[in-house]
């Protein structure tokens, strides 16, 4: 990760974390603060696409798009959209993944938005991260 993906990443962090409710109807971190500095209200702020945004926190990796689909893991991950980017000449692309549910992944589109990418095979290897790492270690002895 680059020192802007996690400065990024920090910041929005630090945005959500204060901009939540954890007790029921007590005020966000932000709202108590300004309650006891004597500064004026601040609207809550809500993600205008909250998919979006969960997609942008996830970690990232830079893989090739080859006619067989993305690996990652020594998992392949296939859609019909995958053939539609090559065809547009992209070559490498970004992936996100969410390291709790690797039964999917995300990537780009040519419009902006993500396309959710489903993993072959699902059943045959774990969908947890570290349980796959696990996994892949005992395939290689």
């Amino acid at each position: 990760m680059t020192f802007a993906q996690a400065n990024r990443r920090l910041m929005l962090a630090v945005m959500e974390y204060n901009h939540e409710t954890y007790d029921g109807p007590e005020l966000p971190p932000v709202a108590q603060w300004a309650k006891f500095a004597g500064t004026p209200a601040l609207a809550r702020r809500e993600p205008q696409n909250p998919q979006q945004y969960f997609i942008d926190l996830l970690p990232s990796e830079e893989r090739e798009l080859k006619f067989q689909g993305i690996t990652f893991k020594r998992c392949r991950f296939n859609d019909p959209m995958l053939a539609a980017l090559r065809h547009s000449g992209v070559k490498r692309t970004r992936i996100s993944f969410d390291p709790r549910d690797l039964s999917h992944i995300w990537i780009p589109g040519l419009d902006g938005s993500h396309i959710k990418i489903a993993r072959v095979y699902p059943s045959l290897a774990p969908i947890e991260l570290w349980e796959l790492d696990q996994y892949n270690r005992g395939r290689a002895q």
